[in-house]
């Protein structure tokens, strides 16, 4: 009973970490508002299967975080809370696998700790709070490997495997095949491929198939073209073979993300990885703890070798990095473990509360208030059109939903001659010198936007 009142209390933590003020501040412009304005257009357009941002089809990554912000627009409105909802809750997910994994594993102290270690490290919580893929991938993947760990005994859970591996495929489509590498070195070192290979595999393969094709035939099949640009070549090529937007890095890149962004316990999950391989060496723990040493160290060589660097892409080795943290600590401190944890946890995430703005998470207020602005001056609900915004997803998200963007000079200028509008715009574009008058004017407070009602 008091096993089950700790673990209980211990995810009401964890809930309160990733939920509390989640819908205040703004959105962060990328990618936060980029995601969240690609669902906001399926509700719209009415068009679940086409993707749009700024009125132009993408089909960049596959739709599941996407749709499940739409819902919670549906449910909850087109806000903050809505758009960060799915995220939080994978975070809060990833933490429970976190606990099943460790206690799988090692034990339910373990568990517990590696739960509460994943909750209380400061870069997993601000992607946790986030609005983005990273945090929902991250989930998946977790869930995919734990449900292999449980098909070594009970094969049918093969079927769930393909299922979890399924869903994040429809999250970042091909950032999922870690999970594929990861069986295949976990099983080649047990020297077990009976786990894949068995009367289940077939059909679990087909689920995952059937799961990944109503979206992805239906998207090519409407535009194929973009379709093959920005799924396949731009996502997997470009992103591997060279630094996009030359967000480059050396071979230690992602090392340096843990030690310094993964504040406190990423540099213990660290150490404590020659702990856990010697100890699978010499055989004195579970020999299925093997997948988790595959997950970190495939993760860390892996992306190291993809050109293309930004800290987010290793957010999945968080879940795996933190158990053996988990292992580490518990050989140190032993029986003293969870408290000191506990109480290091509170300390951090208070810490991180005030000095890195976790329960804030205001990211672009100028830009809210912009198009606060815009909308309280003009009353009369003039036509909206955006123009030369640089694409920009914040603006889009604030004052995207109730405005079209234009493109082409020649459109803007059929736009200003039917009448009455308000144009959104930066200040040194040219469509200001093209409205003969005005009666208002407004400015961002960071001086990037100007909306001229006209």
């Amino acid at each position: 009973m008091k096993e089950k009142s700790a673990l209980f209390l211990t995810f009401i933590f964890i809930s309160f970490i990733f939920l509390f003020n989640l819908g205040a501040g703004s959105l962060n412009a990328w990618d936060e508002g980029f995601y969240a304005s690609v669902a906001r257009s399926m509700i719209e357009r009415g068009d679940w299967i086409n993707l749009y941002f700024a009125d132009v089809s993408w089909c960049d990554k596959p739709p599941l975080c996407m749709w499940m912000t739409a819902i919670f627009y549906k449910l909850f409105g087109v806000n903050e809370f809505s758009a960060r909802f799915f995220s939080a809750f994978s975070g809060i997910g990833a933490c429970l696998i976190a606990y099943l994994l460790g206690k799988k594993l090692f034990s339910k102290k373990i568990g517990l700790i590696s739960a509460l270690l994943l909750a209380g490290t400061c870069h997993f919580i601000q992607f946790a709070k986030a609005g983005t893929l990273d945090m929902p991938l991250t989930f998946f993947v977790s869930l995919a490997v734990y449900f292999f760990i449980l098909s070594e005994e009970n094969k049918r859970f093969i079927l769930c495997f393909f299922i979890a591996w399924a869903l994040a495929f429809m999250v970042k489509s091909f950032g999922s095949f870690s999970i594929f590498a990861i069986v295949i070195v976990y099983s080649a070192i047990q020297r077990n491929w009976k786990n894949i290979f068995n009367r289940y595999t077939l059909p679990g393969v087909f689920i995952f198939f059937i799961i990944i094709s109503i979206w992805h035939i239906a998207a090519f099949h409407d535009s194929w073209e973009t379709f093959l640009q920005q799924s396949f070549r731009s996502h997997l090529w470009t992103r591997t073979g060279q630094a996009i937007d030359n967000h480059t890095g050396g071979i230690l890149t992602y090392i340096n993300v843990i030690l310094y962004k993964a504040k406190p316990w990423g540099v213990l999950g660290l150490a404590g990885i020659p702990f856990l391989l010697l100890n699978l060496v010499r055989k004195k723990i579970n020999s299925q703890a093997w997948i988790i040493l595959v997950w970190v160290i495939f993760y860390l060589v892996a992306f190291s070798i993809v050109k293309t660097k930004l800290h987010w892409y290793i957010m999945p080795i968080y879940p795996a990095i933190m158990i053996i943290a988990a292992v580490f600590l518990e050989k140190i401190l032993k029986s003293k473990t969870i408290a000191i944890v506990f109480i290091v946890t509170i300390i951090s995430v208070g810490y991180f509360g005030i000095k890195k703005d976790i329960f804030t998470l205001d990211y672009n207020p100028s830009i809210k208030k912009f198009a606060q602005d815009v909308r309280k001056q003009n009353q009369k609900k003039e036509p909206v059109y955006l123009y030369d915004i640089g694409g920009d997803p914040s603006v889009e998200f604030y004052i995207g939903g109730e405005a079209r963007s234009l493109y082409k000079e020649e459109d803007l200028m059929k736009v200003i001659a039917l009448g009455k509008c308000v144009i959104v715009t930066r200040p040194q574009s040219s469509a200001l010198s093209m409205i003969p008058s005005t009666r208002n004017i407004i400015k961002s407070s960071n001086g990037e936007f100007i909306a001229v009602i006209s």
